[in-house]
């Protein structure tokens, strides 16, 4: 087996570069490496920088924003009685629609009928 010319030169070239030390591409490598290095040391230090901003933001939100204290509400009986009115109104739309009652599911349970020959309030899950 015989090997290419080139490679024996090639060999030789690398040999002599081996003996005189650092060439100047081995220094342009450790350049390259040293900035990469430098660039990733200084975005995690921006990253962290601005973790450390955003987290003591959120921590003194209550000092930034002005506190608003909440009073009762006011029980308007006319407007309450109205939206009650309107959303009847669309459940009895709603029933003619589908032919059939609605589940009483969102009816609170006193109020709901009870059935004949049963005293349990809420039924079983899965009957």
């Amino acid at each position: 087996m015989r090997l290419p010319s080139n490679f024996l030169v090639r060999l030789k070239d690398i040999a002599r570069r081996r003996s005189l030390g650092f060439g100047h591409g081995t220094s342009l490598i450790v350049v390259q490496w040293f900035l990469i290095l430098l660039f990733t040391f200084f975005a995690v230090l921006a990253v962290a920088g601005y973790a450390v901003y955003r987290f003591n933001y959120w921590s003194s939100i209550e000092e930034k924003v002005a506190r608003e204290e909440v009073g009762t509400a006011e029980y308007d009986e006319k407007s309450i009685e109205r939206i009650l009115k309107e959303f009847k109104n669309k459940e009895e739309a709603t029933k003619a629609l589908m032919g059939e009652s609605l589940p009483q599911a969102s009816v609170p349970a006193e109020t709901r009928e009870q059935p004949s020959g049963s005293s349990d309030v809420s039924p079983a899950l899965g009957e």
